[in-house]
């Protein structure tokens, strides 16, 4: 008889459950969800009950890791920043009536944010210059695989 694996547990401490809640708290906010019609969305990434959710948003008991990447496959985000304090919830982007996100890291949504500061000029010379490095890499890359 094979033994049934158990999921993996994660064990946060506090602070983490904490970003974890105001994390969610945030996004459900802005995406203007209960907790009703997030169940309803994570049901094609593997799927979280309303309890559960209530109990990630009140903090009552450590989640699986599993439930950590359904959340996080719902957003389309990783799901380390779930629970990341940094995390700036105005870097989601949603598609309009589209369950699927993107999320920008900080540090690109920082950089972003100074490309459109520069002068038109030389914004479209840098773009040149990034699709430039960016092609440069993927052929690289395909050349490394060959």
């Amino acid at each position: 008889m094979t033994k049934r694996k158990r999921p993996q547990k994660v064990s946060m401490n506090h602070p983490t459950m904490e970003i974890l809640s105001t994390n969610l708290r945030k996004i459900m906010e802005v995406k203007g969800l209960t907790q009703l019609q997030l169940e309803e969305l994570t049901k094609e990434h593997g799927g979280l009950s309303q309890k559960t959710i209530s109990n990630i948003l009140r903090k009552v008991r450590s989640i699986y890791l599993e439930q950590l990447d359904v959340l996080a496959d719902t957003f389309g985000i990783a799901p380390a920043l779930l629970i990341n304090e940094d995390f700036d919830v105005r870097s989601l982007s949603m598609k309009k009536n589209v369950t699927s996100y993107r999320v920008l890291s900080p540090r690109i949504l920082r950089v972003a944010k100074k490309l459109e500061a520069l002068p038109p000029e030389n914004r479209e010379t840098l773009i040149s210059l990034i699709e430039g490095i960016s092609t440069a890499s993927v052929r690289l890359k395909r050349h490394k695989k060959s």
